[in-house]
């Protein structure tokens, strides 16, 4: 349910803020006022192409009702939230047009999967289900079996997945064995160098030393002369240390002694690691050849398979696991094969079901359509679904599910869209609406101009419908008809206003003797008070 719409520098409207009510809401004036204006406003919340007039810096943003529809739908999508509400903004700037959710940036196609099924908007020419032959079975699934449609959903998103699969195997054969040769061409090159992280870690560290052996030889002789080998070194100083606090060691110093040993043996223990490293210095050209020609065979790993040596181990696991599937690419397309013959035996299976449940609910749904239509003045009016078999089962079922309509005796039946008379389509559309009103798990309906070519004497009568309608589901009718004005829980006017220099629409909203006054215009007793 929409609780707010608000706008600024929105085609005619400077700004504009609206609180819907739930039930009917009534959006009214003269033609031509900016009535339509609104709707391009609502069909920009919900993700529908919108006029390229729009001036930059302008948005529009819907504040609208969680209900449990909504909730599961945004779940699904991965979109969390917080509280009872949430907020859609559309801000439009010269290159690009911005969606914000809760004021996060979504793409445009979030907001849509969001808000599908939720809000639908009729026009005289465009409904989202009814004048959509890809979905008038969603119509008749509102009363049918929930556990057939999820078991079908079920069995034909497993035959996509089977048929993914075979699509694979459908791949030239030489392309797969060259794929597989040059597959098995890495893994070989990688065993050929028999990679061991540690030890690899090792040379590298062994030719940086060899590298470097120079200056380190140097540096490591200074430091070994001042620990020990020079005549003042840490070494012989210590020494002396010792022999004066041996001196007074019976006066209690034993403990500066043995610290001051134990700081020698550290030093001698230090000088030695440093002679030992030294001796490592002498380059052995043999070796080194042989770290030069190792650190090149890894390098040129690097280069193809990863970084270090465990990201190419890495990569080697992830073409023995590719190859172990392409080798087992054919074995498995007689089991694919086998599979989807049984998938395609239940889904027609399921799909026959299908089909009885759908026209066992049409059959129910003609007898209600009828008598709203009787009380639209169209009682000739006749229809029917048809069900065009598939070749092969579909996302919807085994059979194409279409709506015809016939107008007046003798004519043909068409398709509801190719319905001629806007004052005819509205009146079906809103026949069938509330012979599924109770079925409905719409958020909002917005009906614009639903009452064109509806003449006064019906309009009392669709009032009572759309009244009816928003008894279990917020509508927001944009209409010229007094009687649907009078049903209106809230009712809003739109008016245009103009100056020397331009014109522009605000909307405002009416109550007391101010409503009274649009709905005797409206009827056309201009001058009643």
């Amino acid at each position: 349910m929409i609780l707010t719409l608000r706008g600024k520098n929105f085609l005619t409207f400077p700004e504009f803020y609206i609180e819907f009510s739930a039930g009917l809401n009534a959006i009214t004036g003269e033609s031509g006022a900016g009535k339509t204006v609104l709707l391009r406003a609502l069909r920009a919340i919900t993700g529908k192409a919108v006029s390229r007039n729009v001036a930059p810096g302008s948005f529009v943003e819907a504040t609208f009702l969680i209900n449990k529809a909504i909730l599961a739908r945004a779940s699904e999508l991965g979109i969390d939230f917080d509280g009872e509400e949430f907020l859609i903004r559309v801000d439009f700037h010269p290159q690009k047009t911005l969606y914000r959710l809760n004021g996060h940036i979504i793409p445009k196609q979030l907001v849509k999967e969001l808000l599908d099924g939720h809000i639908e908007i009729h026009s005289q020419h465009g409904s989202v289900k009814l004048l959509d032959p890809s979905k008038h079975h969603l119509i008749l699934d509102k009363a049918v079996s929930n556990s057939i449609i999820h078991d079908y959903e079920v069995k034909y998103n497993q035959l996509i997945a089977v048929r993914k699969k075979l699509g694979k195997l459908h791949v030239d054969p030489s392309a797969i064995e060259r794929e597989k040769d040059f597959i098995q061409y890495q893994i070989t090159e990688i065993d050929k160098a028999r990679l061991d992280p540690i030890e690899d870690g090792k040379i590298e560290m062994r030719y940086k030393k060899f590298q470097n052996a120079k200056i380190l030889q140097q540096t490591f002789e200074i430091l070994s002369g001042m620990l020990k080998d020079a005549d003042d070194s840490i070494y012989a100083k210590l020494s002396t240390i010792i022999e004066e606090l041996n001196r007074f060691r019976s006066l209690g110093y034993g403990d500066l002694l043995e610290h001051a040993q134990l700081a020698l043996e550290e030093v001698g223990y230090l000088h030695e690691k440093l002679e030992n490293e030294m001796e490592a210095f002498e380059v052995d050209e043999r070796e080194l050849v042989s770290l030069e020609e190792r650190l090149n065979l890894l390098q040129s790993l690097k280069r193809k398979y990863g970084n270090t040596v465990e990201e190419i181990l890495e990569m080697k696991e992830e073409l023995e696991v590719k190859l172990e599937e392409l080798e087992k690419l054919e074995k498995n397309k007689k089991e694919l094969l086998k599979i989807e013959k049984e998938l395609l035996e239940d889904l027609n299976e399921l799909g026959s079901r299908l089909d009885y449940e759908r026209k066992e609910v049409a059959k129910g749904l003609y007898g209600e359509v009828k008598k709203h239509l009787h009380d639209l003045k169209m009682p000739s009016a006749e229809l029917e679904f048809r069900f065009f078999p598939e070749a092969s089962p579909a996302a919807y079922g085994t059979s194409r599910v279409v709506l015809y309509v016939q107008t007046n005796p003798g004519a043909n039946f068409m398709e509801i869209g190719s319905v001629a008379s806007g004052g005819e389509l509205s009146r079906i559309i809103l026949a069938i609406e509330a012979a599924i009103k109770d079925s409905l798990d719409l958020g909002t309906i917005v009906f614009d101009e639903i009452d064109a070519g509806v003449g006064a004497r019906q309009g009392h009568i669709l009032a009572e419908k759309l009244n009816e309608i928003a008894g279990s589901t917020q509508c927001i009718v944009i209409t010229h008809l007094p009687q649907i004005a009078e049903k209106a829980k809230k009712h809003f006017a739109v008016i245009k206003k103009a100056t020397d220099t331009f014109a522009y629409s605000k909307i405002v909203e009416l109550a007391g003797e101010e409503r009274k006054r649009e709905i005797n215009d409206m009827i056309g007793k201009l001058g009643v008070r």
